[in-house]
C-alpha cells in the first residue's frame, strides 16, 4: 500500500531520468561556456581560482567538478552528469516542497511540468551550474516558507535556509533577485 502513494512520484522520477538520460548521450561536444567549466575545473588549484574569478558567474559548480574529476573521467558525458543529478533531484525537491504546500496530485502535476520542461531538459544536461541553482532555489523556497510562512522556525530549518543561501550565492548570482523577492514578502507579511 505505501509503494502505491509514492508511484506517482516514481514515475515522474523514472521519465525525467530517461529524458535527461537520453539527451545526454545526444549532446554531442562541449559548447564555449560548457569548455570553460571543464577546462578550468581540471587546472591545478591555484590555477583554477584564478580563471575561477574571471567567470561572471560564482565558482561552486566548478569546483564540484574539480572534485568531480577526482573521481570519474574528465570527458562531456561524465562532466555533464552532476548537472543530470541536479536537475532530477530538483524534480524530487520540487514534489516534496509542493505537497507539503498543496497536496501530492499538485505536487505530482508540478514535478510533471518540471520533468517534460525543454529548457529544464536542456540545463541539467549541460556541464554548466544551472541545474544547480534551480534545486538550490527549490531548496531555499522551501525552508523560507517553511520558517517564515509556517513558523517552523527550528534551528535545523535556519541552518539549513542559511546554508542553502550561502551555496546560491555561489551559484549564480541571480540569487540576489531571490533574496530580494523574500526580503519584501517577510516585510509585506509582517505588516499584516
Amino acid at each position: 500500500m505505501r509503494f502505491k502513494k509514492y508511484l506517482p512520484l516514481i514515475s515522474i522520477l523514472a521519465i525525467a531520468v530517461i529524458l535527461r538520460f537520453i539527451t545526454i548521450t545526444r549532446y554531442g561536444d562541449f559548447w564555449f561556456d560548457e569548455m570553460f567549466s571543464f577546462t578550468y575545473s581540471q587546472k591545478p588549484w591555484l590555477l583554477s581560482l584564478k580563471y575561477w574569478t574571471w567567470e561572471t558567474n560564482p565558482p561552486l559548480h566548478m569546483f564540484i567538478l574539480k572534485l568531480w574529476f577526482y573521481v570519474f573521467p574528465a570527458n562531456e558525458f561524465w562532466a555533464r552528469l552532476p548537472s543530470l543529478i541536479f536537475g532530477i533531484l530538483s524534480v524530487w525537491f520540487l514534489y516534496q516542497f509542493v505537497s507539503r504546500i498543496f497536496n501530492q496530485r499538485i505536487a505530482a502535476i508540478s514535478a510533471l511540468l518540471l520533468t517534460l520542461n525543454a529548457y529544464h531538459i536542456f540545463i541539467s544536461t549541460t556541464a554548466r551550474g544551472y541545474s544547480l541553482f534551480i534545486m538550490l532555489v527549490i531548496l531555499s523556497a522551501d525552508y523560507f516558507f517553511r520558517i517564515f510562512l509556517e513558523n517552523l522556525t527550528t534551528k535545523k530549518n535556519e541552518i539549513i535556509f542559511a546554508f542553502v543561501n550561502c551555496l546560491l550565492i555561489y551559484t549564480h548570482l541571480t540569487a540576489i533577485n531571490l533574496f530580494l523577492g523574500q526580503i519584501i514578502i517577510i516585510f509585506l507579511t509582517n505588516k499584516k
